[in-house]
């Protein structure tokens, strides 16, 4: 007789560019029953290991390929194997749903707009290709958050914590910010295409719309998907 699959927690990730207001949304949603924060910078050191383990050949790979040793791109493949693992355990006795904050659409996202052009899609083809099919069934729900480049900078230059962005003059920032948010598109056109399984995209203006209804918003989805379990 066959063992019963255990179904796995929902998986909703937040993404945008810098001073999108993420923290903020993720900080009133820190507070709700059921919901679970984890980010790549914030996984469990023994699965980080044994997932460096496991991706030995792809970063070997990228290693020869770059002609020297491409720290970030490394960890980054590292931390998106772990991620994909802790996410698949079943989620328990008690229900909850995944929020996540920098997880695996924006590490594919800061791949394509500040990893080395070695590790991109167009010369590690095969290494993207699986990264692509593999998240493209284990994240549920992309909100996607957005807001004019004006409107970014002027919150990330008056805030407190410290950003590279602070320093820089419009023409800079705005560089930067637009080639990020190329980066998130590219990797959200990728995972969403085709038909079944792709992840449901919601797109909100930080600008037009206040924190408070975007969170009243996330928290139907998360209700909904839990409810349909």
């Amino acid at each position: 007789m066959d063992r019963p699959v255990t179904p796995r927690a929902p998986v909703i990730e937040l993404v945008g560019p810098a001073g999108v207001g993420k923290s903020t949304i993720l900080g009133l949603l820190k507070t709700q029953d059921g919901l679970v924060g984890r980010g790549v910078w914030r996984l469990p050191p023994a699965l980080l290991l044994r997932s460096a383990v496991r991706t030995l050949p792809s970063w070997l790979d990228l290693w020869w390929r770059a002609g020297t040793v491409p720290w970030d791109e490394t960890k980054h493949f590292v931390r998106l194997d772990a991620m994909f693992r802790l996410l698949q355990r079943p989620p328990g006795t008690r229900p909850h749903t995944w929020l996540l904050d920098e997880g695996p659409v924006f590490v594919l996202a800061w791949l394509r707009a500040v990893g080395r052009e070695v590790a991109g899609p167009e010369r590690l083809e095969g290494w993207w290709r699986n990264a692509i099919a593999r998240w493209r069934g284990a994240v549920d729900v992309i909100v996607w958050l957005d807001a004019p480049n004006a409107v970014l900078a002027n919150r990330i230059r008056a805030r407190a914590k410290p950003h590279v962005l602070q320093t820089w003059d419009d023409g800079d920032a705005w560089q930067f910010l637009d080639r990020f948010r190329a980066a998130f598109a590219d990797t959200i056109t990728d995972l969403t295409r085709g038909n079944g399984g792709a992840p449901e995209v919601v797109r909100h203006r930080t600008d037009l719309v206040s924190r408070d209804a975007i969170v009243d918003d996330l928290l139907r989805r998360v209700n909904g998907r839990l409810d349909a379990r």
